[in-house]
């Protein structure tokens, strides 16, 4: 068993992707779509480290994760209720929000021992997405759910997908995002599983735009 697995359940995970947008009217840009992908990093060498997005997959840091429940979480989790944490990570590029699609990404869940195999059990993964906007509004993007059934044949690195639609914010189309959070929590009835991977298996796409100044 690694070490360092008894850390908090829940991880909120948030990039701060620039500060201030330049004062340029708008027309006198062109927005091109694009997609920014963020990687969960753990930028340490040994658990628990420090989580964070990065725009860049990991190489070498150490696949601890986070597991729901204490202080024998790293056994077994009733899912009872869970306290977040928010962790941030500055630096990177102001982020034009295109709400026309989707938020689509990974969380990879992995067991303890994954050579043996050994996890097994229900696993729950929630997420919430929060953006602060550049003008200090702060909006929820979306939400997910998935619960898989993991057992000693498919428990060593289980993906759980997921997709949030942006339709709903429209209003936000090109607005300036300046951080985002993710909230993961993994919950229920499981052993020797329920890692949330941060070596950049577990990974989001923000729809986007890149924003340069309209030539003259």
């Amino acid at each position: 068993m690694r070490a360092g697995k008894l850390i908090p359940a829940a991880t909120a995970i948030a990039m701060v992707v620039g500060l201030a947008a330049p004062a340029t009217a708008d027309h006198e840009y062109i927005y091109t779509p694009t997609t920014t992908r963020f990687f969960h990093r753990n930028s340490a060498t040994v658990c628990p480290g420090a989580p964070n997005l990065a725009t860049t997959a990991g190489t070498g840091e150490p696949n601890c994760g986070y597991q729901a429940g204490a202080p024998f979480g790293e056994l077994y989790h009733t899912g009872a209720p869970i306290t977040s944490t928010i962790i941030t990570y500055a630096g990177g590029t102001l982020q034009y929000l295109d709400p026309g699609r989707s938020v689509a990404g990974v969380i990879q869940i992995n067991s303890t021992q994954t050579s043996n195999r050994m996890g097994a059990g229900w696993v729950q993964v929630d997420l919430t997405l929060r953006a602060l906007m550049a003008s200090g509004q702060e909006v929820t993007l979306g939400t997910s759910s998935e619960t898989k059934l993991l057992d000693p044949t498919n428990s060593a690195e289980t993906d759980f997908l997921f997709s949030m639609p942006l339709s709903a914010f429209a209003s936000l189309d090109k607005q300036p995002v300046t951080r985002l959070t993710m909230l993961v929590d993994i919950r229920g009835w499981h052993i020797l599983t329920g890692f949330h991977a941060l070596n950049g298996s577990s990974w989001l796409d923000l729809p986007a735009y890149i924003r340069t100044v309209k030539p003259h």
